[in-house]
């Protein structure tokens, strides 16, 4: 049995696909950078939310970003789907519960990097531009004005 052997490319076409090749493994500059601007907010978020409580505000922003009207509102879409299908599947099908490790991964990971970049860019935007913080009114808890301008997940009930 004999193996017919391709013809060699052309040597334009071979260095246009090395070329390509390495330009698919360089690094986007842009997105290094938005990495690292993230990176620095959330640490500046976690050094002004350190004052206040970190998980306390994890916690705030968790009940404000996947809330009761968040989570009543998905149940609603569940329990319409599985009444309503477009094509009838298990209720552990493969993408139900690819859905659910997303909404784990939300809850778990991003909130809490929401979170962080709230803070920090409101820290940053407080010390930026002071004439931006409300004065405390009176009235008013003692610390309420300072933690609406460290975190934009921590929410004033009074």
């Amino acid at each position: 049995m004999q193996v017919a052997r391709a013809a060699p490319a052309p040597a334009g076409e071979s260095d246009r696909a090395a070329e390509s090749q390495r330009a698919s493994r360089r690094l986007y500059v842009p997105t290094i950078v938005i990495a690292g601007l993230a990176a620095w907010l959330s640490y500046r978020g976690w050094t002004a939310l350190a004052q206040t409580g970190v998980a306390r505000s994890f916690d705030a922003g968790r009940y404000n970003l996947a809330g009761p009207v968040v989570l009543g509102f998905v149940l609603t879409v569940c329990v319409l789907e599985q009444l309503f299908p477009a094509q009838r599947r298990p209720l552990l099908a493969r993408g139900h519960l690819l859905d659910f490790c997303y909404a784990v991964f939300y809850a778990l990971l991003v909130i809490p990097l929401v979170v962080l970049l709230g803070a920090g860019f409101s820290d940053l935007l407080a010390r930026l531009a002071p004439w931006l913080v409300l004065p405390r009114a009176p009235g008013s808890p003692a610390g309420a004005s300072s933690r609406s301008r460290c975190s934009a997940s921590t929410r004033w009930t009074g």
